[in-house]
């Protein structure tokens, strides 16, 4: 109802409606002549001269289509504004749906950013355990390779019966029994200390021992190193914490006094066959 009240047509029709009124108004008024013939001015019109009935006639016209002048115009106004809310409604959609879409791309953008980053844990934990299997692949290999004779003795008598001698017996071992209740670390950190300094201990004991007993030379030395070797081509994948353990384990070390061990003949027994 509230719609119908606002309408233009609505107070076109209004506005006709008094123009006609007020037209039968005017007629039904009675004006009087000299001789006192009274009538209405109806009456008159009727009688009236051709050009005076076209100018009234053109008189309740033109008012009639200044009427609906102003109606069309208010028409097109009205709709005008509704172009232009449905413009601002439109725009403001699209702001929305802008918004939604950008809200939907950094919420896609988060959760790609949390699938790599699970990803990339996943993949550090696989590093990880892997970097701990080999590690403790390499000490057990070392460990049963000392038990199966890599193994360097010396002493200042001759030795009878394998390792018994009477005179002082030094033995070297890569390995390390005790290792199975130590830490992976611990057990790495004591293979380092180890070898520190072996290289020039054994070729003083080589030079100055009355008898000593060499381990044959095999691969078990180089199957050592291409351990390391491996080990360490996986530190990319590890984790920064992960990353600096193994730098701080410095297997770089033990491959290079592993390395001059191999490569020093007079250790291995075929060098003095």
């Amino acid at each position: 109802m509230n719609r119908f009240w606002k309408h233009p047509v609505f107070w076109g029709v209004v506005a006709t409606s008094a123009i006609f009124l007020f037209g039968l108004w005017i007629g039904m008024q009675e004006f009087c002549t000299a001789a006192d013939d009274c009538k209405s001015k109806y009456s008159a019109f009727l009688v009236a001269r051709p050009n005076e009935i076209g100018d009234t006639l053109a008189g309740f016209a033109g008012a009639l289509a200044f009427v609906w002048i102003i109606v069309t115009v208010w028409l097109q106004s009205q709709e005008l504004s509704a172009q232009r809310e449905e413009l601002r409604l439109t725009r403001l959609e699209m702001k929305e749906q802008r918004e939604a879409t950008q809200d939907m791309a950094r919420s896609m953008s988060a959760q790609a950013t949390i699938f790599e980053a699970e990803a990339r844990q996943r993949e550090e934990d696989r590093a990880e355990a892997l970097l701990n299997e080999n590690l403790r692949s390499l000490i057990v290999a070392i460990d049963e390779a000392s038990t199966k004779g890599l193994g360097w003795h010396f002493s200042n008598d001759v030795f009878f019966e394998g390792t018994i001698s009477n005179g002082e017996v030094h033995s070297y071992y890569l390995g390390d029994q005790g290792t199975a209740t130590k830490t992976i670390d611990e057990a790495v950190l004591e293979l380092r200390r180890r070898l520190r300094g072996t290289h020039d201990h054994l070729w003083e004991l080589v030079h100055t021992s009355v008898d000593f007993i060499l381990p044959q030379r095999d691969d078990s030395v180089p199957d050592f190193i291409r351990k390391i070797d491996a080990i360490l081509a996986t530190q990319d994948k590890l984790s920064p914490s992960q990353s600096e353990r193994l730098t701080r384990m410095r297997l770089q070390d033990i491959k290079s006094e592993m390395a001059k061990l191999m490569e020093t003949k007079e250790f291995w027994l075929e060098a003095v066959q």
